[in-house]
């Protein structure tokens, strides 16, 4: 935890010396008119999702983003099952509605039952000219039910079957081409597998985006969980991948070792490992609708 602030605090600092030495640049150039413009960035991301994780982006108010994700098989497993695509995959549909501009609230349903609603909050936008804010902060709360875990018996289903994830979301576009984002994270979970397992999960996430061309990007995200939260079977999930905008589509390709679409599965449960080949492919596809 002492590790993950310290990241955090350097990061920051780095961010915010890079934009007091901006408006120290305007007063030299003695450029006042630009100075008193204010001047929201947009398009830190081209996605509400950067892969598995959400990013600072949201629909605006009375929009909607419509997601669609699938994780197929092991590549590992070559022809006899098509590289994982003639295996059992998984696959979530989720809801984002932006109740105001600074206010979304969604709603998932993945494979196994399981059911998640989430709210996300603007606090802080990443701005230049008269506020020079070199970064944007989200709040990202959401809760789980699984409806059809055998491990939960079915006397106990309002305590046991329930998991809450709360999340910071802290990006900053560092130039037209290359967007990065921090996301600590905490995750209560009412019933674990073991004993092993903990209930209250701390991780930090790192993600970023560099655009290529006008529609293509190449993303990446790891996120970081002490070895003593996790047992040996789980791994810290890792996955690289590629925004293509396609006009009324955003089209995401990549490849993950994490099978989960939602934080409390893929960032404390992710089974599978980098080191043993053990990488899955697959994609979302988002698209917005307006009821403007």
């Amino acid at each position: 935890m002492r590790q993950i602030s310290c990241i955090l605090f350097i990061v920051l600092f780095i961010c915010f010396g890079k934009s007091y030495s901006q408006n120290l640049e305007d007063i030299l150039n003695n450029n006042p008119q630009d100075s008193l413009e204010k001047k929201f960035i947009d398009a830190t991301f081209k996605s509400t999702r950067l892969i598995n994780s959400h990013t600072v982006e949201m629909p605006a108010k009375k929009e909607m983003v419509f997601c669609i994700s699938h994780r197929f098989g092991l590549l590992k497993d070559g022809f006899k099952t098509f590289y994982g695509l003639d295996e059992s995959s998984n696959i979530r549909f989720g809801f984002d509605y932006g109740i105001s501009d600074w206010l979304t609230i969604g709603i998932g349903r993945s494979r196994f039952e399981l059911y998640d609603g989430s709210l996300q909050l603007k606090l802080v936008r990443q701005q230049k000219g008269l506020h020079n804010i070199p970064v944007s902060i989200n709040f990202y709360s959401a809760v789980e039910a699984n409806l059809a875990d055998p491990l939960v018996p079915t006397e106990n289903f309002t305590i046991y079957r329930f998991s809450y994830t709360n999340q910071f979301l802290l990006a900053s576009k560092i130039t037209n081409k290359f967007s990065l984002q921090l996301m600590p994270t905490y995750i209560h979970r009412n019933l674990v597998k073991t004993g092993n397992d903990k209930n209250n999960i701390v991780s930090m996430g790192f993600g970023g985006r560099y655009k290529l061309t006008k529609r293509l990007a190449v993303t990446a995200e790891y996120y970081y969980t002490p070895s003593n939260m996790l047992t040996t079977e789980y791994y810290n999930p890792l996955s690289i991948g590629l925004d293509i905008e396609t006009g009324g589509h955003v089209f995401q390709i990549f490849i993950t070792n994490a099978e989960g679409m939602t934080e409390k599965s893929f960032i404390p449960q992710t089974t599978y490992s980098w080191k043993e080949h053990e990488i899955l492919l697959g994609f979302n596809i988002s698209r917005v609708f307006s009821f403007k």
